[in-house]
């Protein structure tokens, strides 16, 4: 079929992500869902998520990881909270997801950990130590070596001048931590703490001086107050050792909460909750602090490096800074974080999105727990928000900076979801063995007359409810893994894929059957276009999408992804039509294949078959080529002067993989009457 007018519309790379300020071409599309797209347009199916480990039953809410090395080896530190029994315990798992340690139940009385599922733990490694602490609990400290994990709440010492400055004994209860140059920074206090001085403290104060004011001091000056506004560096290479008096290893910051801490350069950056400093001149005798910007930081654990830059929350966007300038980078996404808008888009997709857990708008009340993590292999960073009135983090954010690092644009913003959260249920076999009439294991010459027992599972897989991140970098490679508030762990993997279910099992033990996909949508939504003349009207708008043929055709796999054009008309005659009409809304489906040549073509001279494979072949692409497919959409009266049109795609077991380069809006304009027409 023809295109029935000149087009109206064109839409080419890079295509104009997140923007739902912009309703009108050139600018659209308004809404870029679920993708992970660079300004040079390229559109890349997201990296896989399969289950790491799962703490089972306990239904625990993991609320620290981290990523350590010892002897080559990897293993991760898991801290959650099991809501069972309101205890906090502690896991380490290697490489695998093998149990190395634990878990280990710090509330006991030896150890007098609080449960706590809200504040997050903060890690930091030094040495062959990691350390870390969620501001209500104990400081702990964990020795790690090859085979061996000993693990201890930290005593404070003395350092090299104990008759010179005081030093920190107790009270020390940090929500973050920074390495920097051979030192631990700590701050982040929540709550005021009373910690005991090694020997009085001077109470002189001055401008200059970065001692503490005899407010925070009791009447002997042996005991000190931390609050929100303080911040510690431990003296070199001692990293229990906190002075108070030292000019390099303390700083005081008024007025407001310090979330966290981030060196850059020779520089250390302080997040506050009213402005950003940066501390110039660290480890001299004069250390100066520099308010870079008005920009309220809002988490413990909402920045992370990138490049020479360091990107972070604050209370309105998204921010990134070298050290020496501040700039926000999210400003597209405004509409969105403010709940200002909601995206244009058809009613179809506007009931597909409204079905997931992820409808776009942030709870900027609930941005204490935000978090991010930078994926370095695909140059993007991932930002776990919470959305609409949702408590903790269910949605992903993610900002590609390939373009930044390239200096050929600003970065570009794109959102993950899944289309729901499913409820999945799967047959696996329990641990037992499998037993010749129960009394041995079965060897290849015996049959099993004592199979193991199945369990049932109904599992709601909170596939992006990441409230704790991770990351490991070895040997080239880097490692992400992620932890819900349902007790599981996700580690980024590279199938096309977001999670595998557990397989159902026979029995003979042999997994039998595929794994179960959860399936994510692609939306890309046009916005509103084909604005016409007074004297126009658009009676029926054809879609048509250049782009390279990456995946099977409909018509030969049913399970090949579908890439549907969705129009609807916008006109004061609307109000009188049922949503569910078609002639108000209509989907048509764009062909995956290149014109006369599909993955099945086989030659018409012989009975050769394109390609290696009996089933046909991937045939060679023509970049000219269009794939049309026309969504047409009846006007319902001379008052629509435009339509809106959306792509939408929901995969089956095959991934996305489009790479669009140009869309274009085709519709008949016509004057006059609609009952002359007819």
């Amino acid at each position: 079929m023809r295109a029935s007018s000149p087009p109206i519309a064109i839409y080419k790379t890079p295509l104009k992500g997140m923007d739902a300020r912009e309703v009108k071409p050139p600018d659209a599309p308004n809404l870029l869902f679920n993708v992970d797209l660079s300004n040079r347009g390229y559109w890349k199916e997201r990296p896989g998520l399969k289950k790491f480990a799962d703490l089972g039953a306990i239904r625990a809410k993991i609320t620290g990881l981290h990523c350590s090395r010892a002897g080559g080896g990897l293993f991760i530190i898991c801290v959650f909270a099991d809501a069972a029994d309101k205890r906090t315990k502690l896991r380490i798992y290697d490489g695998n997801g093998t149990t190395l340690f634990g878990p280990a139940d710090l509330s006991l009385s030896a150890y007098g950990e609080p449960y706590d599922p809200n504040n997050k733990y903060a890690f930091v490694e030094a040495g062959r130590f990691v350390y870390f602490c969620n501001g209500t609990g104990n400081y702990w400290q964990l020795e790690k070596t090859v085979s061996s994990f000993n693990l201890t709440p930290v005593t404070l010492e003395v350092g090299k001048t104990p008759l010179a400055y005081s030093y920190l004994l107790s009270g020390l209860k940090p929500r973050s931590f920074t390495y920097f140059y051979d030192q631990i920074v700590v701050s982040g206090f929540n709550q005021p703490q009373q910690g005991a001085l090694s020997i009085p403290a001077d109470n002189t104060q001055s401008k200059e001086s970065n001692q503490p004011p005899s407010e925070v001091l009791n009447t002997a000056r042996d005991i000190m107050t931390l609050d929100s506004g303080a911040t510690f560096v431990c003296e070199p290479a001692l990293w229990r050792s906190f002075p108070v008096e030292d000019p390099s290893g303390f700083y005081w910051v008024y007025n407001e909460d310090i979330l966290a801490t981030a060196g850059i350069n020779y520089d250390l950056l302080l997040f506050g909750s009213k402005r950003l400093y940066k501390i110039t001149g660290h480890g001299t005798g004069n250390p100066r602090r520099v308010r870079m910007g008005d920009i309220p930081s809002v988490s413990t654990q909402g920045h992370c490096y990138f490049d020479r830059y360091v990107f972070f929350i604050g209370f309105d966007g998204c921010y990134m800074t070298d050290g020496g300038s501040v700039k926000k980078i999210s400003f597209e996404m405004d509409p969105l974080w403010f709940g200002r808008e909601e995206p244009q888009t058809t009613r179809h997709v506007e009931q597909q999105l409204q079905k997931g857990a992820y409808p776009f708008h942030v709870n900027r009340k609930a941005l204490h727990g935000a978090t991010c993590v930078n994926d370095q292999t695909r140059q993007q960073i991932m930002v776990s928000l919470p959305a609409n009135n949702s408590e903790v983090n269910n949605m992903v954010w993610v900002f590609n900076y390939s373009d930044i690092i390239e200096g050929g644009g600003p970065g570009k913003w794109s959102i993950w979801g899944s289309d729901e959260e499913p409820t999945f249920s799967g047959v696996s076999l329990d641990g037992n063995p499998f037993t010749e009439n129960g009394a041995g294991a079965v060897t290849r010459n015996t049959k099993a007359t004592s199979l193991p027992s199945v369990s049932q599972s109904n599992t709601t897989y909170n596939v992006f409810h990441w409230i704790s991140v991770a990351d490991d970098i070895h040997n080239g490679e880097q490692s992400i893994f992620v932890g819900n508030d349902k007790g599981v762990i996700y580690s980024f993997g590279t199938s096309r894929q977001d999670l595998r279910a557990v397989r159902t099992y026979n029995r003979s033990g042999a997994p039998t059957g595929d794994d179960t996909p959860v399936h994510f949508p692609v939306a890309v939504s046009l916005g509103r276009v084909g604005r016409v003349d007074s004297d126009g009207r658009v009676v029926c708008t054809d879609v048509a999408v250049r782009r390279k043929q990456l995946g099977y055709n409909v018509d030969d796999n049913p399970n090949a992804t579908r890439l549907n054009a969705i129009v609807r008309s916008e006109g004061e005659g609307l109000k009188h039509f049922d949503a569910s009409e078609t002639d108000v809304e209509f989907s048509d489906t764009i062909l995956n294949a290149q014109q006369g040549v599909s993955e099945n073509t086989k030659s018409v001279l012989n009975t050769l078959v394109l390609g290696s494979s009996p089933a046909g072949s991937n045939a060679p692409l023509m970049n000219s080529e269009y794939f049309e497919a026309y969504a047409r959409v009846n006007v319902p009266d001379e008052e629509g002067r435009a339509a809106y049109v959306d792509l939408y795609s929901m995969p089956t077991s095959e991934p996305h993989r489009l790479q669009i380069s140009e869309v274009r809006v085709y519709a008949n304009v016509k004057g006059g009457s609609q009952r002359e027409q007819s």
